[in-house]
């Protein structure tokens, strides 16, 4: 398991993934990028999911020593606006859950059809969640699976295409933090 100070965090599963490889993009690693610099306190204050048919890219904004570093996986589809949520110092993702499968489109492989993030407040105690983002329409019914991520979100690692315009997010991994 991973270890950045204090702080233990496990990669889950991937999700999604199977596409023809010159769309597949390249490979990305966020704790192995900016984990030495990542406050684990509050890793993560922001996150914007692009979203139509299905889940097309995630930018995640990290709360680091530096400053926040805003890190974009997958498509900006750019006729739509993102679905934002913001996280208060106190907030953490701890949860995440979604349907992933085969897309009806040729050479669009295995995708993130839905995602939904359940926030909970440290302080309060009380959770919050987001809207299920992505519809399943686009998704091969035989090929479903659903997926449960479980502990505080604390980055993300996978393969994504940033220059499509949409359908960029082409597997996904959450580190998730270790109690």
């Amino acid at each position: 398991m991973p270890q950045f100070g204090n702080t233990k965090v496990r990669l889950s599963a991937p999700i999604g993934g199977n596409r023809r490889e010159d769309l597949m993009g390249t490979g990305y690693d966020d704790l192995d990028t900016y984990g030495h610099i990542i406050k684990f306190d509050h890793p993560i204050t922001k996150l914007e999911i692009y979203h139509g048919a299905l889940v097309d890219g995630i930018r995640v904004t990290y709360n680091t020593r530096n400053g926040p570093i805003e890190v974009m996986h997958g498509a900006q589809a750019h006729d739509y606006a993102p679905y934002v949520v913001e996280l208060r110092g106190t907030e953490y993702i701890d949860r995440i859950t979604g349907v992933w499968g085969r897309s009806m489109y040729d050479g669009q492989g295995d995708q993130v059809h839905e995602i939904t993030f359940k926030i909970h407040d440290s302080n309060t105690g009380l959770d919050r969640h987001t809207q299920t983002m992505g519809n399943g329409s686009w998704m091969v019914p035989e090929t479903r699976q659903d997926f449960l991520v479980t502990g505080k979100l604390a980055g993300f690692a996978g393969q994504a295409d940033n220059q499509l315009g949409h359908v960029g997010l082409n597997m996904i991994q959450f580190y998730t933090e270790m109690s």
